[in-house]
This record gives C-alpha cells, sequence and structure tokens, in this order.
C-alpha cells in the first residue's frame, strides 16, 4: 500500500521503496500523480459560481486546481483508493485532537474546529487572524467532536480573504 503525505509546500507519495514529491505549484504534475496513486482518474467539475476553479475529486479526495497554476488538495478519508492518507505529524482523518496537539498543532484563529499544523512563519506577512503576528503557512486540519474530518493544503492567514 503507497502512503501520501501532506504538507505544507507539496504532497509526497511514498511507493515502495520510490519517494516523490510534487509541489502546488504544478498542479499537471500532483493530478497526474494522484490519479496514478489512486488507480482512478478524479470526476472533474468548473465552479458553479464562474470563479476560475477547476475541482478533481476522488472518493475521498479532492484538488482544488486554480488557474494561475496552483492547487490546494483536501484529505476527508484516511485511506484514498488504497493510500494512506497523512500529515507529516502522522495525523489522519479520525485522528484525534489530543494526537493533534501532540504533534504540535496549534490554534491558528480560525475557531475551535481548526487548528493548524507544520506551521511555518511567511516572512513580510501579517496574519489576518492573529492580528499583530507574522502570518503563517501551514497544513489545516479540520475537527468535528475533536475528531479530524479534513487535511487541507495548503493553508495560510494572510492576504486577502
Amino acid at each position: 500500500m503507497s502512503d501520501l503525505t501532506i504538507g505544507v509546500s507539496a504532497v509526497t507519495v511514498m511507493d515502495g521503496d520510490q519517494l516523490t514529491t510534487f509541489s502546488y505549484n504544478d498542479p499537471d504534475a500532483l493530478i497526474q500523480a494522484l490519479t496514478d496513486a489512486f488507480g482512478s482518474s478524479p470526476s472533474i467539475t468548473e465552479d458553479p459560481n464562474g470563479y476560475e476553479v477547476t475541482f478533481y475529486d476522488w472518493q475521498g479526495a479532492r484538488v482544488l486546481r486554480l488557474t494561475d497554476a496552483r492547487a490546494s488538495i483536501t484529505i476527508s478519508a484516511p485511506v484514498v483508493g488504497g493510500v494512506n492518507a497523512a500529515t507529516l505529524e502522522g495525523i489522519k482523518v479520525g485522528s484525534d485532537r489530543a494526537s493533534a496537539l501532540a504533534g504540535e498543532a496549534r490554534d491558528v484563529g480560525e475557531g475551535a474546529d481548526f487548528l493548524g499544523i507544520t506551521a511555518r512563519e511567511a516572512t513580510n506577512t501579517q496574519s489576518l487572524t492573529r492580528p499583530g503576528e507574522v502570518g503563517l503557512d501551514f497544513v489545516r486540519l479540520r475537527f468535528s467532536s475533536d475528531q479530524v474530518t479534513h487535511i487541507q493544503a495548503p493553508a495560510f492567514d494572510y492576504g486577502d480573504v
């Protein structure tokens, strides 16, 4: 079984002894890697509201592709197409809040249902959710009843909202 690691700047696929990293700045390569890893093609839909966004969906995973050659990923299952999906710290959908906090997840000012993990400061930025602090890049963990329901990356707390 392969492993998919969700990081701040890239997704890593470990297939046997082969490790390959795919940047969010190369959506074509990321989408093809996920298609290969999951063993199926995604369903593809355009944003119904007319935004320049395309959604690539597999059961338990979604890539959002922006027209400016950037992408983000959301994972909503611990295993997608036979591939284990987790953060660098080993947090997966179904992990509890205590495990996330032990993995150094932190409050990123988005409310009780969200934590950021693998956080790093984004120089020359200012947080929109933590006034007076430097902005952060991170992997977003979404919770319901203190269990991770979604992992989304990249995430950040600065810039236009």
